[in-house]
């Protein structure tokens, strides 16, 4: 993992519903969790939709994959086809941050979360949710990616 990589923040914000005049604003921040969470800049292929293009070729995980065999050698009298693999994905790393997100007890319920990830100090990506998720104080997962070309990660 690039040691750019290991500093990684991600904060998130609730927009409350406007309370009424004499009611003071909520001051309860979001809890943010990375516990638990892995950053990857892969996903693994059985957990992706794939379809087959042609013979070698694939869509899988967002991006192509091309497979190309090469010819059959024996080594220690087994025969074994080496190939060549090229998956899109990797020539443009995005690595996904996934965190558990939870709106703290005796919090409104926002009309909107807003979840910012920074990478080295640097904001890279903004989402922002549907308050309505965070109906319950259920933790709810998010997920972002950014591209690690501009954050000079790769």
């Amino acid at each position: 993992m690039h040691s750019s990589l290991r500093s990684l923040a991600l904060a998130a914000s609730l927009v409350a519903p406007t309370p009424p005049r004499d009611d003071p604003p909520p001051s309860a921040a979001p809890i943010v969790s990375l516990a638990g969470t892995v950053v990857s800049a892969t996903t693994e292929p059985s957990q992706c939709l794939t379809i087959g293009l042609r013979p070698g070729v694939a869509y899988e995980c967002g991006g192509l994959r091309v497979a190309y065999p090469l010819p059959t050698i024996t080594t220690l009298n087994t025969p074994r086809t080496p190939t060549l693999v090229y998956r899109s994905t990797h020539a443009t790393p995005a690595p996904i941050v996934r965190a558990w997100v939870t709106r703290p007890s005796g919090a409104p319920v926002p009309s909107t979360v807003t979840v910012r990830l920074d990478v080295a100090g640097a904001p890279r990506a903004t989402h922002t949710y549907p308050g309505s998720l965070w109906a319950s104080t259920t933790p709810q997962q998010v997920a972002s990616t950014f591209d690690a070309h501009i954050a000079n990660l790769e």
